[in-house]
């Protein structure tokens, strides 16, 4: 699968249950990862860096500029590959 689609996927589904959470609730920044607690009802990234979470997420929808390579979906896809060539190996040990 593209890697662009897969963090496509990763963001789309945090950024989601960001929406639908309830003022109050805490949520994770689908860029960053980091912890908020949401504020107003159409929040859905941190306000950390003068919003630069927010224009991260509609930069790559609209244009696909590549997100930093600390952000919270490259997080997630390399400790996926790293579970996934363990257990490979794993697999072919005699």
């Amino acid at each position: 699968m593209n890697i662009n689609k897969e963090i496509d996927n990763i963001i789309t589904l945090q950024y989601n249950a960001n929406k639908n959470a309830n003022i109050g609730d805490v949520c994770m920044c689908p860029i960053c990862g980091r912890l908020f607690t949401k504020s107003a009802k159409r929040q859905a990234f941190c306000v950390m860096n003068n919003h630069a979470c927010k224009d991260s997420y509609h930069n790559f929808k609209r244009y696909g500029t590549k997100l930093p390579k600390n952000s919270l979906p490259y997080n997630i896809l390399n400790e996926h590959n790293i579970k996934r060539n363990k257990n490979m190996n794993d697999e072919f040990l005699i």
